[in-house]
């Protein structure tokens, strides 16, 4: 199961606790207790979740309303009804609370925080240790690019002109890092090297950065960011390889 899987079993577990011990949930949980970013997205939707049906609750049904919707209750339009607000103070109440509920939604998906370059470089180190070897080989229609890559400085790929929709349509491998999309592509020469690659705007980088490396068991990172992406590379040949990549 991947975290896109997780997510999509876990928007259904409900704040209350009451699917704790569903099976169904069983494997998405373990996952989010393991991955930190998932982790993250679940906490986030709990704690929406919890205030969307905080709010919902706070909105008074009267009585008889069950009862009044099954018997199929009609107006009669022989006459001019009055104003729905007037007719019915509750509906409003409905719909305000359902209008907030769309905003909080809304607010949710357009939050301005964003994770920055170290999550991204974490992930791609975290990746590479566990699927690099899956997805070590050429891509056809991405040999020129690659081999562009293998003989340029990256940080003078602007000069190389990527285009993230034309990486993807080309094949490039996307994952997803705290909701967003990042594409990996594999090149090399001497050594074997993965470029993880992102808007810029999706990370929390106000300007062009210098690189910062970090490191993870053989694995060595470096991330940093110019005025179109945000990137993360990864190699197993050491700090200095990177170095000399950049």
């Amino acid at each position: 199961m991947n975290n896109d899987e997780a997510i999509f079993i876990l928007s259904a577990y409900r704040p209350d606790g009451q699917d704790a011990t569903d099976p169904l949930f069983a494997e998405p949980l373990a996952q989010a207790r393991r991955d930190p970013a998932l982790k993250d997205w679940f906490g986030a939707q709990l704690r929406f979740d919890s205030l969307v049906s905080a709010k919902i609750r706070e909105v008074p049904v009267p009585p008889g309303l069950r009862e009044a919707i099954l018997a199929g209750a009609r107006v009669s339009m022989s006459r001019r009804a009055p104003p729905w607000h007037r007719r019915w103070p509750w509906f409003a109440a409905v719909a305000a609370a359902i209008v907030m509920a769309g905003a909080l939604v809304t607010l949710r998906w357009s939050d301005p925080s964003r994770p920055d370059l170290s999550k991204l470089t974490r992930f791609a180190l975290r990746d590479t240790a566990v699927e690099g070897m899956k997805h070590i080989g050429s891509v056809a229609a991405l040999r020129d690019t690659e081999e562009l890559l293998a003989a340029t400085r990256l940080r003078s790929a602007v000069d190389l002109n990527l285009d993230l929709a034309r990486l993807r349509a080309d094949g490039c491998r996307s994952v997803r890092v705290a909701g967003r999309e990042v594409l990996e592509i594999c090149f090399g020469r001497d050594h074997e090297f993965h470029l993880y690659l992102a808007a810029r705007g999706d990370f929390a980088a106000t300007q062009p950065t210098e690189p910062s490396f970090s490191a993870a068991g053989p694995l060595s990172a470096a991330g940093w960011a110019d005025a179109r992406f945000a990137y993360a590379l990864v190699t197993s040949a050491g700090a200095s390889a990177l170095r000399q990549r950049l």
